[in-house]
């Protein structure tokens, strides 16, 4: 008796307190799987681009992990269940976590020798396919050590998934909404690898009656912080050198500088794909669509004042037309983008007001009239595919004066040489549907180039309100962009007849059409861009 009283006074409340821990690691770990499966997305994007393939890897990657780990952890269970076994299995998931920093430039650099497409799948299976099958294992896990009565059964795995789910969201929503944009990849991983060998020292000191296992995620702090900023000399002695990192909802934004000699240009990229760069000497582009842009708008429309910037990026677009002497407004998606542009590459938006939001959602709000909508949008590599719709631009001409033209930037293949062009016809097909006068205009190709930028021009009814302004000289273009842009309003793109397919809202499969051209695009940056610069 004396015994038995000693006994269940040892452990007061214990019973409770395993139902609390066992609840909370099902929670927690739900949510770590969205952290996880999220933060696939921003440590394999800068190096294999954030595409469809890329997300349907991670994806896929996510349901075999967690289908493996729902049979494992009921089979681990039945043979044994504990809660300090428990406890192993989530110390294990955050070992998992906590070895991502670790290995994501090796595994990046080996997996991208099979090909963007199976490179990204290997790529996610090895860097996260173990710590989301372990997390897989915790809620059977803990089904089968709640479950006391199997006249409960239903309502004991009801709540435990209703509880996971609802982690899920949560992580879900902190990941997406604060953490990724606050925090370097390297510090989210070892923070979530924190948080999970806490949990699990929980679990092992309420089963073992060990406090000192408290201390379990300790070492995850050697990894919090993030790595440094990369600076690297490349064989032909120029150093590269990122000098700001950041986060956003839209992705990894680096500011990259190369310096050799006196020269001195800088560079945004955005998911590891250049946004644009200019000589920070003239402060003029060093790449030739914002050129082509200007030249193919002002030659549509020779007496414009006023104009459109969807997109800003390194803000050379509006800054050219400025120099002109237009007006008008700037629409960015990202306030990243739009901070990091005036801190960095000088944009003082004297003469284009900046609107932070989207474009199609200001196209369809503003009273506003413009001899000019440039189309210049990208998401990494992609095009927003809600803005190359034929509603998108049925919009744009609602707010263009009499006679104003839409100019687009968009990728495509080589001309002339084998590759899919579905992107680029459908396009224009859809251009063609609202505007009664298209154009495409292409850059010469440069040695070794594997895509093109090409720049369509849709012009709308009526007459300019201002005709007879007489067309204006176009502006020196940067030494070493002025060669893609010799003779760029001689050289036309032609579709074939019944070429490409209408975009619409309800069916617009952009990144799908433009895939080729983007793998290729791809590898190219693998092969050109230091590795630490992707990677950092």
């Amino acid at each position: 008796m004396e015994a038995g009283a000693v006994r269940k006074e040892a452990a007061p409340g214990s019973p409770a307190l395993r139902r609390a821990v066992l609840l909370l690691a099902v929670v927690l770990c739900g949510a770590a799987v969205m952290e996880v499966e999220i933060l696939g997305a921003r440590v394999v994007g800068p190096w294999f681009g954030v595409s469809l393939f890329v997300w349907t890897s991670l994806i896929t990657v996510t349901l075999l992990s967690l289908a493996l780990g729902y049979w494992l952890g009921g089979r681990a269970a039945d043979a044994g269940g504990t809660l300090d076994r428990l406890g192993v299995l989530v110390a294990a998931a955050g070992g998992a976590v906590l070895a991502v920093p670790l290995l994501r430039g090796p595994v990046l650099k080996v997996s991208s020798g099979a090909g963007i497409r199976v490179g990204a799948l290997l790529a996610a299976a090895a860097l996260f396919g173990p710590a989301l099958t372990l997390l897989g294992t915790v809620t059977p896990f803990a089904a089968k050590l709640l479950l006391q009565d199997l006249r409960e059964a239903g309502r004991t795995v009801g709540k435990l998934s209703a509880l996971s789910t609802l982690g899920s969201f949560a992580g879900t929503v902190a990941t997406g909404f604060w953490i990724i944009p606050a925090f370097h990849v390297d510090t989210i991983a070892a923070g979530s690898a924190f948080v999970l060998l806490a949990l699990a020292g929980g679990c092992l000191a309420v089963s073992l009656r060990r406090p000192a296992l408290l201390a379990l995620p300790l070492p995850a702090l050697l990894l919090l912080h993030a790595p440094p900023l990369a600076k690297v000399t490349l064989p032909s002695g120029t150093t590269a050198e990122v000098i700001c990192r950041r986060g956003s909802f839209y992705g990894q934004i680096s500011i990259v500088d190369y310096r050799f000699g006196a020269a001195h240009t800088r560079e945004m990229l955005i998911d590891g794909v250049i946004q644009g760069g200019v000589d920070m000497t003239s402060g003029e582009s060093v790449y030739p669509y914002p050129y082509a842009l200007e030249q193919a708008a002002l030659a549509s429309v020779p007496g414009a004042r006023t104009a459109l910037v969807v997109g800003l990026g390194p803000a050379s677009v509006p800054a050219r037309l400025a120099r002109y002497g237009l007006r008008g407004t700037v629409v960015e998606i990202d306030p990243e983008v739009v901070e990091l542009s005036t801190a960095y590459f000088g944009f003082a938006p004297d003469s284009f007001a900046v609107v932070v939001g989207d474009g199609r959602r200001f196209l369809a709000a503003t009273s506003e009239r413009f001899d000019l909508v440039l189309l210049d949008a990208f998401s990494a590599e992609n095009e927003p595919s809600h803005l190359f719709t034929q509603e998108a631009f049925r919009a744009v001409s609602r707010v263009l004066s009499p006679g104003g033209a839409l100019v687009i930037n968009l990728s495509g293949p080589l001309p002339g040489v084998p590759g899919d062009g579905r992107l680029l016809d459908s396009v224009h097909r859809t251009l063609g549907t609202v505007f009664p006068e298209t154009e495409v205009y292409h850059e010469a190709p440069e040695q070794g180039a594997v895509a093109l930028n090409y720049t369509l021009v849709g012009k709308s009814h009526g007459r300019p309100e201002v005709s007879g302004t007489p067309a204006r000289p176009f502006l020196p273009v940067h030494p070493m962009a002025s060669a893609d842009l010799e003779g760029f309003l001689s050289r036309r793109y032609w579709p074939a007849a019944g070429a490409g397919q209408v975009y619409t809202d309800a069916w617009a499969p952009v990144e799908f059409h433009g895939a080729a051209t983007k793998l290729l695009w791809r590898r190219a940056l693998l092969a050109t861009t230091p590795a630490e610069i992707l990677l950092n």
